[in-house]
C-alpha cells in the first residue's frame, strides 16, 4: 500500500515538474480517456482487474497534477494595464507585510478586480501596512527575467505579474481593509517588534525580530551578505528550523500541564501552530514545517508513530497541490525540503559516527550541533552548485558556533518583548542578555565573513551533475540503511 502511496504521489509530481517545463495544452483530457479505456480492459479480465484500476489511479493522477497545475497558472489570464487601470491610476489593496531592504520597501498589492497580484518598490522611507487600501499612478509594467534569474517566473509563482517601480503618487484611501485575523496577528507582531526596538539596539533587534516572528525589516545590506557568506542566511529569517524550535516549546509546556485534556491540546497546538505560521509570513520552510509540526501533534493524540519520511512527503504533497509552481520556482522550498531530507536521512549516520548516544553535557550538545549541520548542509550542497555556483568554506564551523545559542536567544527575546508589553524597565535586564548573546552572533558572522576564501565561487554545475550527486548519495545511505534511526530532533 504505501509503495502504491508514493508511486501516485510521484506520478503527480512528475506531471507537475513536467507541466512547469513545457506548455502541454490539454493533454490532461486525452490521459483521462485513456484511463476510462484502461478501466473498460479491466472488465473484460476480471483476474488482472486490481492492476488496471492501479494503472488507471496513475494516469488520472498525472493528468490531476497538469490539470492543477493550468488552474492554477494565470498567465493566459492576465488583464491589460487598460484593464486594471482606471484613468492611469491603480486602485488595490496592500495583501501583504512590507519587505523592507537597504534601498527599497516592497509591497504586494492585491486587484478587486483580478487574481493577479502587483509588486510595489517604493523608497525605504515609504512603507504601506497590510490591510491600506490605496491609489497609484507611476510606471506599470510587467516583470523581466534574466539568464542569471527568471525574475518574471519566480514572482508569477505568487501571481504576480506586474511590478511598479518607485511610483509617482500613492494615496491611502482607507486602512484595515484586509483579512481581519491577519490584521489582528500583524498589529500584534508590529507592536512585539516596537518593544524590541526599544530594547534592543540595532541591528540586533532587528535580527531578533528575523529569528522570532519572521520579521522582514533590514539589517543592512552588507551584514545580509556576511550571513549569506557563511552559510547562515536561513537565521535572518524565521526558518523551518526556528518552528520546530517553537513546535517543540509548546509541546513540552502543554505536556507540563496535566489538567489540560487531550482534545484541548490537540486543539490549542494546532491552532497554535497555524496562526504562528501566517503571523511569520507563510514562508515555504515555515509552512513545510508547521505541517510536520501538526502531523506529529496529530499521531501523538492518536497514539500512532511518527514517521518523518512520510511526513515531510504529506507536506511537500500538501504545499504542491496547493501551489505547483513552488516545485519549479521557488528555490526556499527546494533547499528546505533537501535539508529535511538530510535530517532524516544523514543525520543519523552523523549521530553513529559521532557516537553521540555515548557522550554526555557540553560535549553531546557540541557533536548533535555538528551532525545537524554536517547532514543539511550536505543535502543542499549539490543543489546551491547548481543553483548558485558557490560554496562557503566556513558554513560548518558557523553553524557549529551560533545553532546552539539559537533556542535561547528566541527564548530570552521573546520574554523580553513580551514583559515589554507590562514594562520596559523590567525587560531591560532579559533583554540585554538576548542582546549580548544576539551580539556574540553577528561578531561571529563578521569575523568569519572576513577570513580570506570564506566563499569560494567554483561556477555553477549542470543539472545532470547534481543529480547525479544526489543518486550517489542516496545509494550511499541505502546501503548503509542498517544504521538509520528515527531522528527525534525533527
Amino acid at each position: 500500500m504505501q509503495k502504491r502511496f508514493l508511486i501516485l504521489v510521484a506520478s503527480f509530481v512528475f506531471a507537475v515538474w513536467l507541466r512547469s517545463l513545457f506548455e502541454l495544452g490539454a493533454t490532461y483530457l486525452f490521459l483521462s480517456l485513456a484511463a476510462v479505456a484502461v478501466l473498460m480492459l479491466s472488465l473484460t479480465d476480471s483476474k488482472s482487474a486490481k492492476h488496471y484500476y492501479f494503472v488507471a489511479a496513475i494516469i488520472i493522477v498525472f493528468a490531476s497534477g497538469i490539470a492543477r497545475y493550468d488552474q492554477k497558472d494565470l498567465s493566459d489570464q492576465v488583464p491589460s494595464i487598460e484593464e486594471i487601470t482606471d484613468e492611469g491610476y491603480l486602485e488595490a489593496l496592500v495583501c501583504s507585510e512590507v519587505e523592507q531592504k537597504d534601498k527599497f520597501n516592497r509591497h504586494v498589492l492585491c486587484l478587486a478586480s483580478s487574481k493577479v497580484k502587483v509588486l510595489m518598490t517604493t523608497s525605504p522611507h515609504e512603507s504601506y501596512s497590510y490591510g491600506s487600501q490605496i491609489r497609484v499612478s507611476g510606471n506599470i509594467k510587467r516583470p523581466r527575467g534574466s539568464p542569471d534569474f527568471a525574475w518574471d517566473e519566480y514572482l508569477a509563482k505568487d501571481e504576480i505579474y506586474y511590478e511598479i517601480y518607485f511610483p509617482k503618487s500613492v494615496e491611502v484611501t482607507a486602512d484595515r481593509q484586509g483579512n481581519s485575523v491577519k490584521q489582528v496577528l500583524f498589529d500584534l507582531k508590529q507592536k512585539y517588534l516596537g518593544n524590541l526596538r526599544r530594547l534592543v539596539p540595532e541591528p540586533a533587534a532587528a535580527f531578533a525580530g528575523g529569528l522570532t516572528v519572521g520579521a522582514k525589516e533590514s539589517m543592512g545590506d552588507d551584514l545580509l551578505d556576511d550571513f549569506r557568506k557563511v552559510g547562515l542566511i536561513h537565521l535572518v529569517v524565521l526558518s523551518g528550523y526556528n518552528m520546530a524550535v517553537i513546535a517543540e516549546v509548546l509541546r513540552v509546556v502543554l505536556d507540563r500541564l496535566s489538567f489540560v485534556s487531550q482534545r484541548l491540546t490537540l486543539t490549542v497546538s494546532v491552532s497554535a501552530i497555524a496562526l504562528f505560521a501566517v503571523l511569520v509570513g507563510a514562508g515555504p520552510t515555515v509552512v513545510r514545517a508547521a505541517i510536520m509540526a501538526i502531523i506529529l501533534v496529530f499521531a501523538r493524540y492518536l497514539g500512532q508513530p511518527y514517521v518523518a519520511t512520510r511526513a515531510l512527503l504529506i507536506a511537500g504533497l500538501i504545499m504542491v497541490i496547493h501551489n505547483p509552481k513552488v516545485l519549479v520556482f521557488d528555490v526556499g522550498f527546494q533547499l528546505s525540503f533537501l535539508a529535511t531530507l538530510g535530517l532524516i536521512y544523514l543525520a543519523p549516520m552523523f549521530d553513529q559516527f559521532l557516537k553521540i548516544k555515548r557522550q554526555r553535557g557540553l560535549k553531546r550538545v557540541v557533536l548533535e550541533s555538528l551532525s545537524i549541520t554536517a547532514s543539511a548542509q550536505l543535502a543542499v550542497l549539490p543543489w546551491i552548485l547548481y543553483k548558485f555556483g558557490t560554496f562557503s568554506l566556513v558554513a560548518l564551523p558557523a553553524n557549529l558556533i551560533v545553532l546552539p545559542l539559537v533556542p535561547i536567544v528566541m527564548l530570552l527575546a521573546f520574554i523580553a518583548s513580551t514583559i515589554g508589553f507590562i514594562s520596559l524597565s523590567l525587560a531591560t535586564p532579559v533583554a540585554w542578555l538576548a542582546y549580548g548573546l544576539l551580539e556574540l552572533k553577528l561578531v561571529v558572522v563578521r569575523l568569519l565573513a572576513r577570513v580570506p576564501y570564506a566563499e569560494i565561487e567554483p561556477g555553477q554545475i549542470p543539472l545532470f551533475a547534481a543529480i547525479w550527486l544526489y543518486l550517489y548519495m542516496g545509494m550511499f545511505i541505502y546501503r548503509r540503511r542498517d544504521m538509520m534511526t528515527k531522528p527525534k530532533r525533527l
